[in-house]
């Protein structure tokens, strides 16, 4: 069952930002990832939102998504991550 990665993302420093979006692919990829979609904000139909950017990003399962995350490729990049972006990670289970 396919799992997704979903990011929300509000942006302190787009140079790291960049920087670390270039080499997370990279490895998103090596771990079965694939981005479904991934941009900017362009309306808000309901609530409030104070972030930049949201992405989706497909995983063939739950444990792939993990493996990912916790490989120490993308473990490397958190602290660019961190220096780049206010991110928020959520994982959703496909049916």
């Amino acid at each position: 069952m396919s799992a997704y990665l979903t990011a929300t993302i509000k942006v302190k420093d787009l140079e790291s930002f960049e920087e670390y979006a270039g080499k997370a692919v990279p490895v998103i990829a090596e771990h079965g990832g694939e981005t479904i979609a991934m941009g900017g904000v362009a309306k808000l139909l309901a609530g409030q939102a104070d972030h930049d950017y949201e992405a989706v990003i497909q995983f063939p399962n739950t444990a792939a998504v993990e493996a990912f995350y916790e490989s120490d490729e993308y473990q490397a990049l958190i602290p660019l991550r961190d220096k780049g972006a206010d991110v928020v990670f959520k994982v959703i289970e496909g049916f």
